[in-house]
């Protein structure tokens, strides 16, 4: 293989990418090449180190597998998600920065209860992206990851296991509440990035999501509004007084969920948008909680 210098090889990289309709495809270039030379993004080019015939073959098989579409996270192992490394694979949705969102909510709802015994339930945990990024925030806390696929929750109890929080977390195989007892396990906080996209939809999606999330974690019914109308009617009895139910929706969802949760006797506290100024996260409290702002 022709050697060349590293601006040079990110350069091609990039036009790889751009050819192959990749988004960010600079993004994309520079952290393959730097987890094959064991540096920062930032690094690549300052450091003036160049790689050897061993890292560019390595290389190459990354960039290739990223132009058939494979997502630059299972290529690379894991993902970044609110300070914890999260390795992932085709058994569990990609987290994505929205829902960041979603437990920067949380935590804040969170100080603001402000007691001990605080407990959180995590609906549709995934990877376990939010309960363990609760569970690294508020340690005194009872947290529980909840999923319907064992493959998913093999991949929560491998996450807690790399990130040390084994012993934080409790997981729990059950389709939403099933498993669980009502009126016996109250929660202060639940939260849920469900299922949101219309069956419709999916085929329509960009390759990285469509051929390797699973359709488990992607397909919400005809409209994609299934797992919200199914939170709305079974959660109350699992909420403690002034608990509060956090959801993430996707875009141009939230007018709908709000109707569903008010025809269920829940009350919507807030609504936030991402950085995209789309609708992101709703906070509910059901309408027994003593009072509202």
């Amino acid at each position: 293989m022709l050697k060349r210098p590293m601006r040079e090889l990110i350069h091609q990289t990039i036009q790889r990418f751009e050819a192959a309709g990749i988004s960010s495809p600079e993004i994309n270039a520079r952290m393959i090449w730097a987890h094959v030379m064991g540096l920062e993004t930032w690094e690549l080019t300052l450091r003036k180190q160049e790689p050897d015939e061993d890292q560019r073959k390595i290389a190459e098989s990354l960039i290739s597998a990223r132009e058939k579409r494979i997502p630059l996270q299972h290529l690379l192992g894991s993902v970044g998600f609110c300070g914890l490394q999260l390795d992932v694979c085709s058994e569990v949705l990609i987290p994505r920065p929205e829902t960041e969102l979603l437990v920067e909510t949380a935590l804040k709802i969170a100080q603001e209860m402000d007691h001990a015994d605080l407990r959180c339930l995590d609906m549709a945990t995934g990877s376990g992206c939010i309960a363990l990024s609760l569970a690294e925030a508020l340690p005194e806390s009872t947290i529980v990851g909840v999923d319907l696929s064992n493959d998913a929750l093999k991949w929560a109890k491998h996450n807690a296991e790399k990130n040390r929080l084994s012993n934080r977390v409790n997981w729990v195989c059950s389709d939403l509440w099933e498993s669980l007892t009502p009126g016996q396990e109250k929660w202060d906080i639940v939260t849920c990035n469900p299922p949101y996209i219309a069956t419709h939809e999916i085929q329509t999606l960009e390759p990285e999501v469509r051929d390797h999330d699973p359709v488990l974690a992607l397909d919400g019914g005809v409209d994609g509004l299934d797992f919200y109308r199914r939170i709305a009617s079974e959660a109350v009895p699992f909420m403690r007084p002034a608990g509060k139910l956090i959801l993430e929706c996707g875009m141009g969802q939230a007018s709908s969920i709000i109707q569903i949760f008010i025809s269920a006797s829940w009350f919507a506290n807030e609504i936030i948008q991402d950085y995209n100024k789309t609708d992101r996260i709703i906070v509910f409290s059901p309408l027994h909680e003593s009072s509202h702002p």
